[in-house]
């Protein structure tokens, strides 16, 4: 196809696209394949980042030693994303999910006593931890009520217009699920959610009377 006849322009493409932000331009690019108009490609780059970048083929064992790693980190990756795929795809089988669960976002409450209660969201992204979108909320309800600061909490996240998870996770059984439902219901915002209770680990869902078990 296209793609094979012409894998000069396409890598010269994908570097443009690749480093189209100042910072994550080196200042050398080592690859074992030609590309397409190298000389007018190095001068963008260099425009770009403000010092002089090189694109070159590797020249010594080093280099070529640095790209058998770099190709073999990438297959790592691919492996890893297809895996997490099928297992997320498995995950949307299982619970009905009507969209594959690319964003997931988990709540949980801590308090002792009801004093200085704390919520905090995880988030992943395709199965992977986001730890920068992960978000801790000072709690302004009183008193030791799970209900009452999953409610807070809740309402917080999604009384903006940031991005919406694709499934929701919060820590507890029935109850905390269908509080959650109701919250989301009366901000007009529609995202599955489960309950997990910890003790036994079913998993509660709106569209079953049962709780899920997993094996």
């Amino acid at each position: 196809n296209t793609n094979k006849e012409n894998p000069e322009r396409i890598l010269s493409a994908f570097i443009q696209q690749y480093y189209s932000t100042p910072h994550q331009i080196p200042e050398e690019i080592i690859t074992e394949h030609d590309i397409d108009q190298r000389g007018l490609l190095e001068e963008w780059l260099s425009n770009l980042k403000g010092v002089k970048v090189k694109i070159r083929k590797p020249t010594g064992r080093s280099d070529l030693k640095l790209s058998k790693a770099a190709v073999k980190g990438i297959q790592t990756l691919s492996k890893e994303k297809v895996e997490n795929h099928k297992i997320l795809a498995e995950l949307k089988r299982q619970l009905k999910l009507p969209n594959h669960p690319k964003r997931i976002e988990g709540y949980d409450i801590s308090n002792i006593g009801g004093e200085a209660p704390v919520g905090a969201m995880v988030t992943f992204i395709d199965g992977k931890p986001a730890k920068g979108l992960y978000r801790r909320y000072k709690i302004r309800a009183r008193g030791p009520d799970d209900y009452a600061m999953i409610r807070e909490i809740i309402k917080r996240r999604y009384s903006n217009d940031e991005a919406k998870a694709d499934l929701i996770i919060v820590d507890g059984g029935r109850g905390q699920l269908n509080l959650t439902l109701r919250v989301l219901e009366s901000l007009n915002v529609k995202i599955p959610v489960i309950g997990i209770a910890k003790r036994d680990e079913k998993i509660y869902t709106a569209s079953s009377m049962n709780p899920i078990k997993l094996p």
